[in-house]
């Protein structure tokens, strides 16, 4: 299986980056990066969660939707209320009370406003939730997914910023950041 990471990332086009730039009125390169961090700490959560049925349940959903065959309209168009509604229960079940905590983190992180930072992320929660339902649909099973997940979790976990380790649980990712932290001095 092709990484994970980099094949959610290909959805987001040059094209598609310079027209969120210009509607958000952000710089490009803070919206890439805002679009890595998002994308790299949702995979994370989705890791720390690990294999449960409703996760998987709700990126089978979500998949169903065919959000990936107009992934340019996402960043550009509004979201209807029942992939909104999808967006956000995906997103609740990752982060529950620690919501707002990650919007600014994105926002902080990528010196975007809170704003763009919600939309971003919500688009990228429903465009990742999409990707992996997908993947179910199509008989990879979600075991499998997170095994990939974990195989390139180095690879991505580097988009991550050190403030992250506040809102993810998990110990060994914590572990990470802190090194992560301690040698940005050398």
């Amino acid at each position: 299986m092709e990484y994970l990471f980099n094949s959610i990332s290909e959805f987001i086009t040059p094209e598609v980056i310079t027209n969120i730039s210009k509607i958000s009125k952000e710089k490009e390169s803070n919206i890439i990066q805002a679009l890595h961090t998002t994308t790299a700490s949702l995979l994370e959560l989705i890791l720390e969660k690990g294999e449960q049925k409703k996760l998987e349940s709700m990126c089978k959903g979500i998949g169903k939707m065919n959000i990936l065959f107009s992934v340019s309209n996402l960043f550009l168009d509004p979201t209807n209320l029942k992939k909104q509604c999808a967006s956000s229960k995906f997103l609740f079940f990752l982060l529950k009370d620690r919501l707002e905590e990650y919007y600014s983190l994105i926002a902080s992180s990528s010196q975007i406003s809170l704003l763009n930072s919600k939309i971003i992320v919500n688009k990228l929660g429903l465009l990742i939730s999409a990707f992996l339902g997908e993947k179910i649909i199509s008989n990879i099973s979600f075991v499998t997914i997170l095994n990939q997940l974990q195989d390139e979790r180095n690879d991505y976990q580097v988009y991550i910023p050190f403030e992250m380790s506040k809102i993810i649980e998990e110990y060994n990712f914590k572990a990470y950041l802190q090194q992560k932290f301690w040698m940005s001095f050398f």
